[in-house]
């Protein structure tokens, strides 16, 4: 049998942050520990000469007995017609039989994991004076990255940049009202990151171009990119002091990947995991004075451990359809 989960499952289970906290801190420090896979993702383009993707990840828990198979699009178009920009399904398989268990959304797991793991990082490794932040992007990642952060740390001031104008200040008004931060829309991104503590590059370019200003970065600044394309100038890891990861991903693709086919990063030059950071067997902030970059590429085993709790929680709610297959 397997059990499907909707979207209206999901939000009437609406997760706690905490609960979706320790599902992503398991799947981080399984894969920092080596006892996660996570194969190399596929993305491809399904429409020529339009800006969506869509990307196959493949992971597996081999203690938990439990394998994913997640296909998640980014079409940065859906905002405007109300729609998930990460829409798709995430396929739970049982390990010894590989037999189907599960189907769930997408867009819900993917922007609370990524969301979440953009707070981790924050709470781990921003010195602890943090107080003001800037987000590039208003996309659901974006702010439900703000969401977790703003309720972890006691932030003085958000900043908020996205293309368009009129979406950048209803989402900060909005934030503001829901979160008690002063909340500001800013023209630019060199207006939304001068003299921030934390830096969030939540765009969803379409190709890799390098906006992020580099010469706002100050000392001790957090700068903190997801995505599958970078906004980051060549030259960048050479003037943070620390490079933190979730995983080594060497594919050529995302935040940096320019600077790995340039040959500017290397898995020598990563610092440290996040995953080991959380556990206490790597330093991730060394002093109050580190510039760090902190790049996240999507760990299938936080997916899992996501889904592996609403499940769960499913389950003892009544909730979900069990279908033979």
């Amino acid at each position: 049998m397997i059990t499907v989960l909707s979207e209206a499952d999901l939000a009437h289970i609406a997760l706690s942050d905490d609960a979706i906290r320790a599902a992503v801190e398991l799947g981080l420090q399984e894969q920092a520990k080596g006892r996660a896979i996570a194969e190399p993702s596929s993305v491809f383009n399904p429409v020529p000469g339009r800006d969506d993707l869509i990307a196959v990840i493949r992971g597996s828990l081999p203690d938990e007995g439990v394998a994913l198979v997640k296909i998640v699009g980014g079409f940065p178009g859906n905002a405007a017609k109300g729609l998930a920009t990460n829409p798709g399904c995430l396929t739970l398989i049982e390990t010894e039989t590989g037999q189907v268990t599960g189907l769930i959304p997408a867009a819900r797991i993917t922007t609370e994991r990524t969301g979440m793991v953009t707070a981790i990082g924050a709470a781990r490794l921003a010195r602890t004076s943090a107080k003001v932040l800037g987000c590039v992007g208003t996309a659901g990642i974006g702010v439900q990255s703000l969401r977790y952060i703003a309720r972890a740390m006691p932030l003085d001031e958000i900043r908020l940049h996205g293309r368009d104008k009129t979406t950048s200040e209803s989402a900060a008004a909005a934030l503001a009202e829901e979160l008690g931060v002063t909340v500001r829309a800013t023209e630019s991104w060199n207006a939304c990151f001068e003299g921030a503590d934390i830096m969030i590059d939540g765009t969803a370019l379409p190709g890799d171009n390098a906006m992020f200003p580099i010469d706002v970065i100050d000392p001790g600044a957090l700068i903190i990119c997801f995505g599958a394309y970078s906004s980051l100038p060549l030259g960048l890891t050479k003037m943070t002091d620390r490079v933190v990861m979730d995983r080594w991903v060497p594919d050529g693709r995302g935040a940096l990947g320019p600077h790995t086919t340039s040959g500017e990063m290397s898995e020598a030059r990563l610092d440290a995991f996040l995953g080991n950071v959380i556990s206490g067997a790597a330093h991730g902030r060394t002093n109050a004075e580190d510039r760090i970059l902190f790049v996240h590429r999507g760990v299938a085993a936080c997916d899992l451990a996501l889904a592996q709790a609403y499940l769960s929680h499913a389950e003892a709610m009544g909730l979900g359809t069990s279908l033979a297959f």
